[in-house]
Order: structure tokens, then C-alpha cells, then sequence
């Protein structure tokens, strides 16, 4: 492996065709940094003198660091605290709005806007505003958000949508639906017609996890969608004041037809319990064949779509536009489009050279393709029609992986997704040709910060109030606990921000 390595490595100083950035001078950096990373795939190197990612990242740019990663997001976390126990902290590590807000109120992280402004704005024009807007608060920028590459096909604002077993669709003789109730005939079909031909009734239409409010992997929104809400956005009423998606009389109506459905047996009644990788299991196993998820999942060379025609050859996930609901509405929910916010560490010794590092990215689109894809001219090139390519044995990604070149070492990311298969460009055309749901403000108000958990109560009682044990009651008093908690402070101090911008 090392000689291999090697002279990969040689075969890059002769090949790559793209001239040296350097970021660090000899004896500037005074150790090298740490990152801690939550996107670890199988068969990355464990020595670093074996990972040609950070050789190469390093060589180009001068600036020295090490990759400690995990693809369990518990391990993950679990890392995390033990390093924020001893004192011992990575330099840069990864986070969601909620855990950079929480991060931020322990004093563990630092803020960015200077650093930014000072040694990263190459960076900005490929970062959705909404994205930095929603890690703002108290007027600073606490996490930097994904790149993308905005102007090129397939970086449309959402990759994740409605998606259901074609092949199921066909068993029955079914079309895709275009409209609410005919989602609820595909789903109840899906439940009782046995779409895999087993003869046996142990499917159901709609797989779902216990995240009922999320903007994400969640299969309440093929419903909430259909009457134009998302449940953790902000929606004008009609008086030009902004309230919660699930305080709307919209998101109401919605909840009645999950609780019908649900009566009738066509979601999972796993729910409650259910992780989105427990959804991901069930998706594998054929029992369910409805779901929210992300376009990734139809690439049959990804590891869900992979694992189905492992099981079943003929299996195939495909991606549609969302269905219109009663009133005409659909639409996907927007995203702020960062899947991996970035955080700098308050103990770490160079916050400047990190921000010039993680803006060395940006720089140049060989840079950001580096990391994951590796080295023009030996992992991949592009034809004379401008084209993306892999180069043998690089073409299966395992390859690549055993070199380093992965979302692992991939520290800022920058996406550009035409460098994806068919599957997931068709994927995410589909869903977002429907249009997208705003979220009326994508600001982080101070008061969410004090009230970090707030709508787990809410989450609880739409569980509820779907399974049939609770009515309707129950969502109005929920609404109450929610603004007498601290829902009444963020909504008023959300509705001042969003008066300043109207």
C-alpha cells in the first residue's frame, strides 16, 4: 500500500494540472490541525503516511492536519463530549443550527464574521445566504455552511423529495400521483395489495421516523407539502405577521389526514420509534414503499438502492414531484443548503490559517475536487466535452476510498452535483419541478438560543394526536405550553426581524 501510494504521489507532481495555492509558509503553523469529522466510510486509511487525500492537500497548500472520523453519529457525539470533558478539543468539527446554537451558549466555538471577512470571502458567493443567515446569532456568524457551485444544474435549492418503489408501482398497475388523494390510493395499495408478490401482508405505504417535524428525511411532509406548510418554518399569515408552520390552521388540516391514514393502517406503525436509518432498513427489507428522502437514495450504486437489488434485482426507488393538496398547493421544503456547517474550535491556536485553509476551496474547482475525487490525470479527468470522468480502477469508489479521497477529508465542502450519476440529477429535477416552500425567515432569533429544545413537546403531541391517542385538543394545547415556554419570545422577536426585511 505505501509503495503504491507512493507512487501515486509521484505521479501527481508530473500530472496535476493545477498550479500550487499555498496557504502556509515553512514554520508558520504551529501544530498540525485537528478535524473531527462525522462522514468516516469503510476502508479509509488508518495511518496517515497511507491517505494520498492529506499528502496532497498538504503538499498544495503547506498547511498540515489529521482527519479523526466516525460514520456512527453517536460515536460521533460521543467523541465530541469526551473531548470537551478533557479539555483536549479538535480544531474544526461539524454541526446542525441546533448544535451550533448549543456549542456557542457553552463557549466551546468561536465566532466567524471577522474571520470570514477578513480570509474567507472566495467562499461566500457559493454559500446560500439563507444558509449564514441561519447560523447567525447576536449579530455573528458561528458556523460556515457548505459551498455550492449555484449556477449549474442540480444544485437547485432541495435534493430531498418524494420517492416510492416504482417497481411496486408496476406489480399493481399504478401510476406516480400528482395529487393528495391519489397518494393515498398508491399508500393504501402499497399496504394492502401485496406490491412485492409475496403473498403475504407485511408491507406498508409510508415508512417514517419519529422526526415529525423535521424539514428532512420526513414523510409527513408529502402531506404538510400538499397544504403548503412545512412544520419548522415560518409562514405569513394573512395580517403580514409570521407564526411556526405547525401553529397554521394549514398544518391542522394536515395532521386530520395523517391521523385517517394512519387509522387505516398505510403508515408504519413503528413510527414513534422509528430512526431514519431504521426507515432505511425497512426501505432494504421491502416493507415500505413510500418515503421522504434524500435523491441519493435512487443511485443504484449508493449503498440503499445497492442493498434493495442486492434483495430484490428488479427493486427500483425512483424520485417524483410532490402532489398537489385540496387547496393547489405543493411544493418541497427549501433548504438553507448545508449539510456539514463547519465550527472552529475556542482553543484553537491559528483560527486565521484554518479560515485561509478552508478558503483555499474555493479557489479553484480542482481544489475542491481534490478531497474527494482525488488527482486530475489519476483518479479522474475531464473528456473533451468538458465532462466529469473516473479513471480506472477509481470508476469503483472503494478505490478512492482506500487513498483517502472522501467526505472524510472533503474539510470544506463544495458541491457541485453534476459530478453524479444519472439517477440522482433526474432525482433531484423531479423534485424540485414542483417548486420549493419558502421558509419565510431563515434567521436564528436570540430567543431560540435560550429555548433550544422547545418543540420537542410539540413533536411528542403530533405523535399522539396521529396514532389516535389524543384529538385535536391536544395540538391546541400544546400551542399554548409552546408559547408560554418560550415560544411567545421567538415569535415576537422573529416577526421584528422579519418586519425589518418586508
Amino acid at each position: 500500500m505505501k509503495k503504491f501510494t507512493a507512487l501515486l504521489l509521484a505521479l501527481a507532481l508530473l500530472s496535476s494540472m493545477s498550479a500550487l495555492a499555498e496557504v502556509c509558509s515553512e514554520g508558520e503553523q504551529v501544530r498540525p490541525f485537528r478535524i473531527l469529522s462525522q462522514t468516516m466510510v469503510t476502508g479509509y486509511p488508518e495511518d496517515d503516511a497511507d491517505n494520498l487525500s492529506i499528502q496532497e492537500i498538504t503538499r498544495r497548500t503547506g498547511v498540515e492536519f489529521t482527519v479523526e472520523g466516525y460514520s456512527d453519529s453517536t460515536e460521533y457525539r460521543t467523541k465530541l463530549s469526551l473531548s470537551v470533558a478533557s479539555g483536549d478539543m479538535p480544531d474544526l468539527w461539524y454541526g446542525s443550527v441546533a448544535d451550533v446554537m448549543e456549542w456557542k451558549n457553552q463557549g466551546l466555538i468561536i465566532p466567524l464574521t471577522d474571520l470570514i471577512e477578513k480570509y474567507g470571502q472566495d467562499m461566500l458567493p457559493y454559500i446560500y445566504p439563507s444558509a449564514l443567515d441561519a447560523f447567525t446569532f447576536d449579530g455573528e456568524i458561528w458556523g460556515l455552511p457548505s459551498m455550492y457551485l449555484l449556477s449549474e444544474p442540480g444544485n437547485d435549492s432541495a435534493s430531498t423529495g418524494m420517492l416510492l418503489r416504482e417497481d411496486w408501482l408496476d406489480n399493481l398497475g399504478l401510476s406516480a400521483p400528482t395529487t393528495l388523494d391519489e397518494l393515498h390510493d398508491v399508500l393504501y395499495q402499497f399496504t394492502y395489495n401485496d406490491p412485492d408478490g409475496n403473498g403475504v401482508n407485511d408491507t406498508y405505504g409510508m415508512g417514517q421516523s419519529s422526526s415529525v417535524l423535521s424539514n428532512g428525511s420526513n414523510s409527513f411532509n408529502l402531506v404538510y407539502n400538499a397544504f403548503g406548510v412545512v412544520a419548522n418554518y415560518w409562514k405569513e399569515q394573512a395580517d403580514g405577521t409570521i407564526v411556526k408552520g405547525f401553529m397554521t390552521d394549514e398544518f391542522e388540516q394536515a395532521l386530520e389526514v395523517l391521523r385517517a391514514w394512519y387509522a387505516e393502517g398505510i403508515i408504519d406503525p413503528e413510527f414513534p420509534v422509528m430512526s431514519n436509518d431504521n426507515v432505511i432498513e425497512k426501505i432494504i427489507a421491502s416493507k415500505v414503499g413510500g418515503f421522504m428522502m434524500s435523491a441519493w437514495t435512487t443511485d443504484a450504486t449508493a449503498p440503499t438502492e445497492a442493498s434493495l437489488k442486492a434483495l430484490v434485482p428488479e427493486g427500483n426507488i425512483t424520485a417524483y414531484s410532490s402532489v398537489v393538496g385540496p387547496n393547489g398547493d405543493q411544493g418541497v421544503p427549501a433548504a438553507f443548503s448545508s449539510w456539514r456547517t463547519i465550527v472552529i474550535s475556542a482553543t484553537c491556536e491559528q483560527p486565521e490559517l484554518l479560515m485561509k485553509f478552508l478558503n483555499w476551496f474555493s479557489l479553484d474547482v480542482e481544489n475542491w475536487l481534490l478531497s474527494e475525487n482525488g488527482i486530475r490525470g489519476v483518479h479522474w479527468d475531464f473528456d473533451e466535452n468538458g465532462d466529469f470522468y473516473r479513471i480506472e480502477p477509481y470508476v469503483n469508489q472503494t478505490n478512492l476510498y482506500a487513498e483517502g479521497f472522501c467526505n472524510a477529508t472533503r474539510i470544506q465542502t463544495m458541491t457541485d452535483r453534476r459530478y453524479n450519476t444519472d439517477e440522482v440529477l433526474n432525482a433531484i429535477a423531479a423534485i424540485n419541478a414542483s417548486g420549493v416552500i419558502d421558509n419565510a425567515l431563515w434567521a436564528t432569533t436570540t430567543a431560540e438560543t435560550e429555548y433550544a429544545d422547545i418543540e420537542s413537546d410539540m413533536a411528542a403531541t403530533v405523535i399522539k394526536i396521529v396514532q389516535g391517542e389524543e384529538d385535536m385538543d391536544a395540538l391546541y394545547a400544546a400551542r399554548e405550553r409552546y408559547l408560554s415556554s418560550g415560544g411567545q419570545a421567538i415569535q415576537d422577536e422573529a416577526n421584528e426581524i422579519y418586519a425589518t426585511m418586508k
